[in-house]
């Protein structure tokens, strides 16, 4: 099969997948380019390098992996589950379904972690690590800050063990429920992208979150419940004037920002995703 046939032939399977006659809930999720990124990984090189060789002959292997990874696609499998990694700051992160994907609305609470926390060595915590994502990005920056990482999830930890060891980054992971595991007073900051989903929210039925764990999407109490117990526990594990740094959903920085300050803690700055939505609250004990 030539290169350049085999992409023609899977842009048109995409394009009539989302064709309005087939109806499909996915269709908005699959884009014909994609066919070039399954390709580049199959040939291991650039997303560029595919125009440039598209007299190349593949062999009958990758011409039906290539099809079967399309297939997978066309299913609404995630392109993180496929290809078995998804790019996360500046890092190549493993993913599987055992834990959430990594996304760049997260990539804004690195950056105000960075932008707003002090300078110097700094004893931290990422909670519900899943992939690693949060404490592995800090840590690439910043050297002299310790990161420590928990899990509920065994599978989760053992991906984000092998992410740190990929790009030889030193996190102290373990197993835990929250903060309960964690000494009184013992750290400087705490870093999280918790479940905050209300259980009954519709797009959890579409996309990527079906194929995510439930456990690592939704929370009660409207998706704020998991919120509660990081505002409760964190002010034990804290040092004095510690921080705690949270992702949160479009819509919940002021119900967020009412529970902390309620609770006695100082709400210091809410800001936006690189999408112009709520998306971070850095909040001092």
């Amino acid at each position: 099969m030539i290169l350049a046939e085999a992409r023609r032939i899977l842009k048109e399977r995409a394009l009539r997948s989302s064709g309005a006659e087939h109806h499909s809930p996915n269709a908005e999720q699959i884009e014909p380019a994609e066919v070039d990124y399954l390709l580049a990984h199959e040939l291991q090189c650039s997303t560029a390098q595919p125009y440039l060789r598209e007299q190349q002959t593949l062999s009958d292997q990758q011409w039906q992996h290539w099809q079967r990874q399309w297939a997978r696609r066309l299913q609404g499998e995630p392109m993180a589950h496929i290809l078995g990694e998804r790019g996360f700051w500046t890092l190549d992160l493993y993913c599987d379904a055992s834990t959430l994907i990594p996304r760049p609305d997260t990539e804004a609470l690195v950056e105000a972690a960075l932008r707003l926390l002090p300078q110097g060595p700094l004893l931290g915590l990422d909670a519900g690590t899943g992939t690693g994502a949060l404490a592995l990005a800090l840590r690439a920056e910043r050297p002299d800050w310790t990161l420590l990482a928990m899990d509920f999830s065994e599978p989760a930890l053992r991906l984000a063990k092998r992410n740190a060891a990929r790009h030889d980054l030193p996190l102290l992971l373990f197993r835990g429920d929250w903060l309960q595991a964690v000494a009184n007073g013992s750290l400087d900051f705490i870093i999280s992208n918790p479940p905050y989903i209300d259980p009954q929210d519709p797009h959890l039925q579409q996309g990527d979150l079906r194929f995510e764990p439930l456990s690592a999407l939704v929370a009660e109490q409207q998706g704020l419940a998991c919120y509660q117990l990081l505002l409760e526990q964190g002010r034990r594990v804290l040092r004095p004037h510690g921080y705690l740094l949270l992702e949160h959903g479009y819509d919940q920085a002021a119900s967020l920002a009412a529970m902390a300050q309620a609770m006695g803690w100082t709400v210091l700055e809410q800001g936006q995703d690189y999408g112009g939505n709520d998306r971070f609250s850095l909040l001092q004990c």
